[in-house]
């Protein structure tokens, strides 16, 4: 695995699929199919790296067979060449502008524990200052 990594809060829609993040799962749920309540249209997660950054992980219908195994909250993953999109839902899991969207290229793997981070709790949960409650940048 390659040492030079991003860290969450560097994520923008300028390198394609160029990232290397290096992040524990806090959260994995799926969202069923609007039309087909037994069908899985996506599987989403709140990622957090070891500043404490955290962004959401999108995984569409067509690639969920590929990646649903390795996504288990508690673990601590190396996820490479994915993209990356403006984050513009109604309910945020993070203050992050942008998300992570898994392709057919992207690579994940389990490495291991964070060192000298510091600590993010079970979580990763931090209260969030009322003017951003307020201003509409969390939910």
């Amino acid at each position: 695995m390659s040492s030079k990594f991003n860290f969450l809060n560097e994520l923008d829609n300028s390198r394609g699929v160029g990232w290397i993040v290096r992040v524990r799962l806090l959260r994995v749920w799926t969202k069923m199919d609007f039309n087909d309540d037994n069908e899985i249209s996506m599987i989403e997660s709140v990622l957090i790296d070891e500043k404490g950054n955290r962004t959401v992980a999108e995984i569409k219908k067509d690639l969920i067979y590929k990646f649903q195994d390795p996504m288990k909250v508690g673990e601590y993953k190396q996820i490479s060449h994915f993209g990356t999109a403006t984050d513009k839902e109604l309910q945020r899991y993070s203050d992050n502008k942008y998300k992570i969207i898994f392709k057919r290229s992207t690579k994940i793997a389990t490495i291991p524990e964070f060192v000298n981070r510091p600590y993010i709790g079970e979580y990763g949960f931090q209260f969030p200052k009322f003017a951003d409650i307020i201003n509409k940048r969390m939910s």
